[in-house]
C-alpha cells in the first residue's frame, strides 16, 4: 500500500471516529498546497470522493475551510463540475433540517465566493434554499444568504440580457441577408412596366408609318355607299376563292297550281 492509498485509509478513520482538524489536515497534504488550498484539479477528485464519506461536522467544517481558501479558479471548476456543487447542496439541506446555524453560517460564505452560472443554478435547489435562509430570525443568516441570492440575481440578469441580445442580433442578421418580397414584385412591376411602354411606343410608330405610307387606309367620302342586300342568300362555301354568291328564288305559296287547274282560260275578243 502506497502513502497515498494509507493517508485516504487513516482519513477514513477519522471520519468513523472522534475527528482532530490537526490530524485531518495532516493526512490531507498529499492533496493541499502550503497555504492548505486543494493543489490542482486532479487533487480536487481525492477531495470530493472523501467529502461523499464524510459525516462529521468537525470533518465537514475543515473541508469547507479548505475549499474557502482555494482561489484557482480552474481547480473550483473541476470540484464544482465532477460533483462537488451536489455534495455541498446535501450538506446544505441537512443542515437546515437540523437548524445548525454556525454550520450553516460557514457552508454560506463558501457559497459566496464559488464562481456560478445560470446552469449551476438550474443544477439543484440549493438557491432556492438559500433564498428561504434569507426570512431567517438570525440576522448574521439572513444577511449572508440575501447578499448570495442578490449576487446570483445580477448573473441570471446578464445571462438573460446577453441571451436576449444575441438573439435580437441573429434575428437582425436574418433580416437583412432576406429580400423582402415587395420590393421584389416593386421591381418585377417596374420592368414589365417599361417593357409594356416599349411595346406600345414602338406599335404607335408602326401604325403612323403605316398610315402616311398606305393611302388606302383612308377613306374616300365622296364615294357612293353600297345599297344593303335585301334579298336572301345562302352562304358561300369558296369565300375565300373570291366566287360569287348564289342567289335564290322566293318559294311558291302552296296551292297557287291547283287554282289555275281550275279556272276556265279567258277568251280575248278582237
Amino acid at each position: 500500500m502506497g502513502h497515498e492509498d494509507r493517508g485516504v485509509e487513516a482519513i477514513l478513520l477519522n471520519n468513523m471516529g472522534p475527528v482532530d482538524p490537526r490530524e485531518l489536515l495532516d493526512d490531507l497534504s498529499l492533496y493541499l498546497s502550503k497555504t492548505g488550498a486543494i493543489a490542482e484539479p486532479e487533487s480536487a477528485d481525492k477531495i470530493l470522493n472523501l467529502m461523499r464519506e464524510a459525516d462529521r461536522l468537525v470533518s465537514r467544517l475543515t473541508y469547507i475551510n479548505i475549499l474557502k481558501v482555494t482561489k484557482e479558479e480552474e481547480v473550483m471548476k473541476k470540484f464544482i463540475t465532477s460533483g462537488g456543487w451536489d455534495v455541498l447542496n446535501s450538506w446544505l439541506q441537512e443542515a437546515r433540517k437540523d437548524a445548525n446555524v454556525p454550520f450553516l453560517v460557514e457552508l454560506l460564505k463558501l457559497y459566496q465566493q464559488i464562481p456560478v452560472t445560470v446552469e449551476l443554478l438550474k443544477q439543484n435547489s440549493c438557491a432556492k434554499s438559500i433564498k428561504q435562509l434569507g426570512k431567517e430570525d438570525d440576522g448574521k443568516l439572513k444577511t449572508l444568504a440575501s447578499d448570495i441570492v442578490a449576487t446570483w440575481m445580477i448573473k441570471i440578469k446578464e445571462k438573460t440580457e446577453a441571451s436576449s441580445e444575441t438573439s435580437k442580433k441573429k434575428k437582425k442578421t436574418k433580416d437583412s441577408e432576406k429580400v423582402p418580397k415587395s420590393n421584389v414584385d416593386k421591381n418585377k412591376k417596374s420592368v414589365v412596366n417599361k417593357e409594356v411602354q416599349k411595346t406600345d411606343s414602338h406599335t404607335n410608330r408602326t401604325k403612323n408609318v403605316n398610315n402616311t405610307v398606305s393611302p388606302k387606309n383612308k377613306t374616300n367620302s365622296s364615294e357612293p355607299k353600297e345599297r344593303p342586300r335585301t334579298v336572301k342568300t345562302l352562304p358561300s362555301k369558296f369565300r375565300s376563292t373570291g366566287l360569287e354568291e348564289q342567289t335564290s328564288l322566293p318559294p311558291r305559296k302552296k296551292g297557287g297550281l291547283e287554282k289555275d287547274k281550275t279556272k276556265p282560260p279567258i277568251k280575248r275578243t278582237v
